[in-house]
């Protein structure tokens, strides 16, 4: 793994696999969430999910090695959100959003067309300047 000495850096996390993260009404479409270094060296995940629509909330929280490794010894998930893209760069800000919609819960309502996980990603990505 390529790792940035200053921190600051992302990784988007992608499944394209329904049953792990998907709209399980929508077979099709996968799941995207982001993974955000801080300036500690500290990773946060954030995604906006739920387990239906009407439900989806952006959770953003600390993402510790015991996580990562509970996560990946659950074999329903191994293998199966490592499709990923490490963005080298300073996310500061992506993560100060990503912090306040879950704090604060106002991020808009989720739509399968409009407003999902891809574009709730994309919207923290563009609060940082890095290209």
């Amino acid at each position: 793994m390529m790792v940035d000495p200053n921190g600051f850096d992302a990784v988007v996390i992608v499944t394209f696999d329904s049953d792990h993260g998907g709209p399980r009404y929508f077979k099709e479409v996968g799941h995207i969430m982001l993974l955000i270094q801080d300036q500690d060296g500290v990773w946060w995940i954030t995604e906006f999910s739920g387990s239906k629509p009407r439900n989806a909330k952006v959770t953003t929280m600390k993402f510790t090695e015991y996580k990562y490794y509970s996560f990946y010894k659950n074999k329903k998930n191994r293998g199966v959100y490592f499709h990923r893209i490490y963005l080298v760069g300073d996310y500061t800000a992506s993560l100060d959003l990503a912090r306040s919609y879950a704090d604060n819960q106002n991020y808009p309502k989720y739509n399968l067309f409009t407003n999902n996980c891809l574009h709730y990603v994309k919207t923290i990505m563009k609060a940082s300047s890095c290209s």
